[in-house]
């Protein structure tokens, strides 16, 4: 298994976030940018009431996106959570892995020694019982 970076979903996130923080100043800029000359609200009552209902119906559709993008960032949240909590599962079980493969290394090792010393002893015998010039230096 590859464990697969965490950045891509964190991009996701930052621009989710951002597009979030961008709604919420187009509604602040909206309502700020409302007519502040008095004589012009009083002279179009009806176009003041209009215009509360389009802010009204907008604010309501940003609402919306809002909470569309909070369920994005809730996903996405849990997605990389979820990625968090296999990676680290991942990373355990390598980790484990490793240890048993470095305790077969050692117990190989360990016999592969111990066969030398084995074999060592063997050919020793061998080079003196076969060889009569060492059996005689052994009897002087």
């Amino acid at each position: 298994m590859i464990i697969r970076p965490f950045g891509t979903k964190l991009k996701a996130m930052a621009s989710i976030v951002l597009g979030v923080g961008y709604i919420k100043t187009a509604i602040r800029n909206f309502l700020l940018s409302s007519p502040t000359d008095a004589e012009e609200r009083e002279n179009c009552p009806e176009n003041h009431i209009s215009d509360e209902k389009i802010l009204l119906s907008q604010t309501d559709g940003l609402d919306r996106g809002i909470l569309e993008k909070d369920a994005q960032i809730a996903a996405l949240a849990r997605d990389l959570e979820n990625e968090r909590r296999t990676s680290l599962h991942s990373a355990r079980c390598y980790e484990q892995r490793i240890v048993k493969l470095k305790e077969d290394v050692s117990q190989v090792d360990a016999e592969k020694q111990d066969a030398l010393k084995r074999l060592s002893a063997l050919l020793s015998v061998k080079l003196r019982d076969n060889n009569p010039n060492i059996a005689k230096k052994r009897m002087h």
